[in-house]
């Protein structure tokens, strides 16, 4: 006959081991040690309790997390949309083309005319406008939808009329 006691591991001795019992460790009931044969791996609290514990079921995003997801899907197709026509060197070169022709006339310096500098900045500026209008709205609407669908349907489409400027 075998002897099971639990503490934080289950040991099994040939022997009672009394010493054990003044070290915390519980022998098992009839009941326990009954399930520990038929389920040799279970854990301590499934010995305990007698009953395997359900698998793990990694719980579902909420909406909160899908909506911050999609929220920062959106920004960064924002940002891919603003770099993907005017670089930052390019906007950066064409104010200091325009600010260098309207201030100190170096003509010869500049790679914009005034004219070229100026379509840039606005041109940049006209994006940059509506594609914050486009990146509010649709943030906005993401915070409003309570469907994973709905999520990504207002997703998409903030993305799409993004591409499309």
């Amino acid at each position: 006959m075998y002897y099971y006691f639990f503490r934080n591991k289950i040991v099994v001795f040939v022997i009672r081991v009394n010493l054990l019992l003044n070290k915390g460790f519980v022998e098992l009931t009839d009941e326990q040690r009954e399930f520990y044969i038929e389920h040799p791996t279970a854990s301590v609290e499934e010995v305990k309790n007698c009953g395997l514990n359900p698998p793990y079921v990694p719980p579902a995003p909420s909406i909160v997390e899908l909506q911050e997801d999609a929220k920062r899907t959106l920004k960064e197709k924002h940002l891919e949309v603003m770099g993907s026509e005017y670089s930052d060197l390019t906007v950066a070169m064409a104010v200091t083309s325009y600010m260098a022709l309207t201030t100190l006339a170096l003509d010869d310096k500049c790679p914009y005319t005034k004219s070229q500098a100026g379509d840039i900045i606005e041109g940049f500026n006209s994006l940059s406008k509506d594609a914050k209008t486009i990146l509010d709205r649709y943030d906005a609407l993401i915070g409003e939808q309570m469907t994973e669908e709905a999520i990504n349907s207002t997703l998409e489409a903030g993305k799409a009329e993004l591409e499309a400027l």
